[in-house]
């Protein structure tokens, strides 16, 4: 009989001890959901290039060098801007994670639970100028037991890029008006640009890129808003034909641009659209090239707009960009080089 008790004393505590090692979903979803790490609001939001265009061309950024720099319109919504560094963007609206589900538990020297998470309380605005999304999302804890109960020694909020799928608060940024109302003949030209009334100098309209060539373009704002720009063919991405843009015709109501450029062995002529910051950032028509006589339809899709730069004048263009460029790889290279024994 004494025998029986111990023996049935001994498996009771033996499950109950294994009963007390495991740890349960509704356990784990507990901790995790008041974790301080799971508490603490969300203050900065990853920047991803489309997100940083867009911040630039709204108005709430402007570049200067390679460092950002928040506009007054900005600083309304933001308590930072770092693109280029990769600091973030500071939000001045904090969302929220709100843990929902633990969909699984591995035992082992590390107890790991699995689980479903969110975010709440993600303004327009962040959604819009960073990579944060409300949509649901998967995470990982790490959980230890101790003498003393279940610790949680890490919690991995990961994040992926995916449309969002719960309302967001606040409201969207409207596109930046220009300050000078004389120059609202868009689409396209007449936003892009558009500075202060008299504003003087070349102002970088962007670089476009299609699968063989790369076309950047400046509005220059002292010469009635004319368009100047250059051409490269991309070959191997060292010293590949460039040239400067000629014979251009752009319509600021319409967004039509022709113009002509001699490359290295070759000259191309374009007839197409461009289509400005308010609808897409593309330059879009037919492109010929009298290196094969074929004419074929192409679309140009906007650069990273960091790399933009303006210049005070024509003159500080051609010599600081123009020059040194057609010195390298212009179409006079082609006979300094049949020259050379």
């Amino acid at each position: 009989m004494r025998r029986h008790f111990v023996l049935t004393t001994f498996l009771l505590l033996t499950a109950y001890s294994a009963a007390a090692a495991s740890l349960s979903r509704p356990a784990a979803l507990a901790m995790i959901q008041k974790d301080s790490r799971t508490a603490a609001p969300i203050t900065n939001g990853p920047i991803g290039g489309d997100q940083f265009n867009a911040a630039v061309r709204d108005g709430l950024v402007v570049q200067k060098g390679m460092v950002e720099v928040l506009t007054p319109k900005g600083q309304q919504y933001f308590t930072s801007y770092n693109f280029s560094t990769f600091g973030g963007a500071g939000l001045k609206t904090p969302a929220r994670r709100v843990v929902t589900s633990v969909t699984g538990i591995r035992d082992g020297d590390i107890t790991v639970a699995e689980f479903t998470w969110h975010l709440e309380g993600l303004t327009a605005l962040a959604a819009k100028y960073t990579t944060l999304n409300n949509a649901d999302q998967a995470g990982e804890a790490w959980l230890r037991r101790y003498d003393d109960g279940w610790r949680v020694t890490k919690i991995d909020f990961r994040m992926r890029e995916q449309p969002n799928t719960r309302p967001l608060t606040g409201g969207p940024v409207a596109a930046a008006e220009p300050s000078d109302r004389t120059l609202q003949n868009y689409p396209p030209f007449g936003r892009i640009g558009a500075g202060k009334p008299g504003q003087q100098g070349l102002v970088s309209l962007g670089t476009f890129i299609e699968p063989d060539y790369q076309l950047t373009i400046w509005r220059d704002m002292a010469h009635d808003f004319a368009i100047v720009g250059t051409m490269m063919h991309v070959v191997e991405g060292m010293n590949d034909p460039s040239g400067v843009l000629s014979d251009i015709v752009a319509d600021p109501n319409t967004g039509a641009l022709r113009f002509k450029a001699r490359l290295r062995g070759e000259t191309v002529t374009f007839n197409g659209t461009f289509m400005g910051v308010i609808r897409g950032d593309t330059v879009e028509g037919v492109l010929t090239s009298t290196l094969n006589g074929k004419s074929r339809k192409t679309t140009f899709k906007r650069g990273e707009v960091r790399y933009d730069t303006n210049y005070d004048s024509r003159e500080q263009w051609w010599n600081t960009q123009v020059a040194p460029m057609l010195k390298c790889c212009g179409p006079q290279t082609e006979r300094r080089a049949s020259s050379t024994p």
